[in-house]
């Protein structure tokens, strides 16, 4: 008889770490790049700003594609879990490949390794609008790799058109790995004192 509520209260702890454990979204920050912090890789491609949108217009086609840019680096510790691209591309407009790339170079090493960890291609529509997700797996090593999102715009048989192709924003999900200053403190603060 003495071991039912010593049972009942083992059942109750594994149910309860167990909830809390599977819903972690709480322990997440949202870091947005927008589209105007885009950097192009090659100093002769043209582009815009128009509306806080990178877009790509250049007007004659070549072989090399117009690549852009969107590095980002993170606090020791910090885990990501989904880069997110924001764009359009109407069915009418150059073809967009984005990549979710990363650099890592060891202290001990001499030459970097650069590796594809995703690569999306959105499919144009009539609106053009388009979310493209990529799972960051495994999580970089932010003290010897660096990351970046690159959108390649396919000009090779079809120019750029500022209105119908552009990225938005870049939107990293990520998990730190110390919440500590990171609540909401004033949950139990009585505002009414002075």
């Amino acid at each position: 008889m003495t071991r039912t509520p010593f049972i009942a209260a083992v059942f109750a702890c594994a149910f309860l770490s167990s909830a809390s454990d599977a819903a972690d979204f709480p322990n997440r920050d949202f870091r947005v790049i927008t589209g105007v912090d885009g950097k192009p890789a090659r100093s002769d491609d043209s582009y815009s700003y128009a509306s806080g949108n990178y877009r790509c217009t250049n007007a004659s086609t070549r072989a090399t594609p117009h690549v852009v840019r969107y590095p980002f680096n993170l606090p020791e510790g910090t885990s990501v879990r989904y880069v997110s691209v924001y764009g359009r591309r109407t069915s009418d407009a150059t073809p967009i490949t984005l990549r979710l790339r990363q650099v890592c170079q060891s202290q001990s090493a001499s030459d970097p390794t650069s590796t594809v960890l995703a690569t999306r291609t959105p499919a144009g529509n009539a609106d053009g609008y388009f979310i493209s997700a990529m799972e960051f797996s495994p999580s970089p090593n932010t003290l010897d790799c660096r990351a970046w999102v690159e959108a390649s715009f396919d000009i090779s048989t079809t120019a750029c058109d500022a209105s119908k192709a552009w990225i938005q924003r870049v939107l990293l999900e990520t998990e730190p790995s110390d919440r500590i200053f990171r609540g909401t403190f004033s949950v139990n603060v009585d505002y009414t004192l002075p």
